[in-house]
């Protein structure tokens, strides 16, 4: 307790003293369990989670080694495109110095002097940063020797329309490698020369071995025409449509006057001989009910014949004056047209 000073007294102060150790005693030792039960529930989380694993390289190296020595045996028994295939294939999967120095020397004996000169300029390169002199050397010394070898292309581009893409075999030459005396293997060269809006040009160049430099040029592309035959054949179709129309109608009116005149005539004929029966059974003033009748039926089929006659008349004119002004359209005629989008027209007037 307080004394009246308002100190704490020595017994007091002990208590408390001795409390306030026990206090932090359990804090350091709550601390501690809480530490290890987080740090072990957090390596259970780490050892749960799973971890994205890299390629085997071990796989990827035992696999180029045996592409390899594959390939050494190939080239031992001078199977030198089967060789250059085996080092390729152990290339892209470990990149090694061996393997380099082995496909430019598998290039050269193949007569891919171009081939083997741009390995070997490879090969010099990754010597040099690997600090290997031996590799460096042998590089430097082959390039020596097939510098002078070399066959060259000069691709001469003179007339350069927009997106212009010159290719030569599966490559795009850029644009800076234009009219340059670029290295290539010696045999067929195909080139490709094409742009948008143009027509495509192919052709092959043979390069022959020991040649120094040998000269090309990208021919002159045409441009694609597309001639306006839309147009044109939009009217055709219109003028071929109502040609197709008007006839059609002429048809049907000749057809019409056919049968109207075939009805005409037959009408004509019954009203005779209907005429003749009443006039039969009619004597004087007195005429029976069949005479009636006959003489009824007579003016019934004079009356069809009379509007049968009349309309195959007027069809039938209309069919001649169809026909007629068809035949006397200028339109009727055929055209050709050139490669250059020109055209010129054949006509017949009737």
């Amino acid at each position: 307790m307080r004394g009246n000073s308002g100190l704490i007294p020595s017994a007091d102060m002990a208590s408390w003293g001795h409390r306030t150790a026990r206090f932090c005693a359990r804090l350091l030792e709550y601390s501690f369990w809480m530490g290890l039960l987080l740090s072990t529930h957090g390596g259970w989380v780490l050892a749960e989670e799973p971890v994205p694993e890299k390629a085997n390289k071990h796989q990827d190296a035992a696999i180029a080694e045996s592409l390899f020595l594959q390939g050494r045996q190939a080239a031992e028994e001078l199977r030198w495109e089967e060789a250059c295939a085996k080092f390729e294939a152990s290339l892209r999967l470990v990149r090694t110095l061996g393997s380099l120095a082995n496909l430019a020397w598998c290039h050269e004996n193949r007569g891919k002097s171009a081939s083997a000169w741009a390995v070997y300029r490879d090969l010099l390169s990754a010597a040099h940063d690997k600090g290997d002199t031996k590799r460096e050397n042998f590089a430097l010394q082959r390039l020596q020797d097939l510098e002078p070898r070399l066959a060259r292309i000069q691709i001469i581009v003179n007339h350069s329309p927009e997106g212009l893409q010159v290719r030569f075999g599966d490559q795009v030459l850029a644009e800076g490698a234009w009219n340059c005396a670029i290295p290539v293997d010696p045999g067929s060269l195909h080139l490709r020369a094409e742009a948008p809006g143009y027509i495509s040009q192919d052709w092959t160049v043979e390069v022959p071995d020991g040649v120094r430099i040998i000269e090309t040029e990208v021919p002159m592309l045409r441009r694609v025409v597309t001639p306006p035959v839309k147009a044109r054949e939009t009217e055709a179709t219109k003028e071929v449509s109502t040609e197709t129309g008007d006839d059609t109608l002429a048809y049907i009116f000749a057809a019409t006057a056919v049968a109207g005149l075939g009805v005409g005539a037959y009408s004509g004929i019954m009203t005779l001989v209907k005429k003749a029966e009443g006039d039969e059974l009619c004597t004087g003033r007195y005429c029976s009910e069949e005479g009636l009748e006959a003489h009824e039926s007579s003016k019934r089929y004079a009356n069809v014949a009379t509007i049968s006659i009349g309309a195959a008349l007027l069809l039938g004119g209309g069919s001649v004056w169809l026909f007629a002004s068809g035949s006397q359209d200028p339109a009727r005629s055929a055209s050709v047209s050139t490669n250059n989008g020109y055209y010129f027209q054949v006509g017949t007037v009737f």
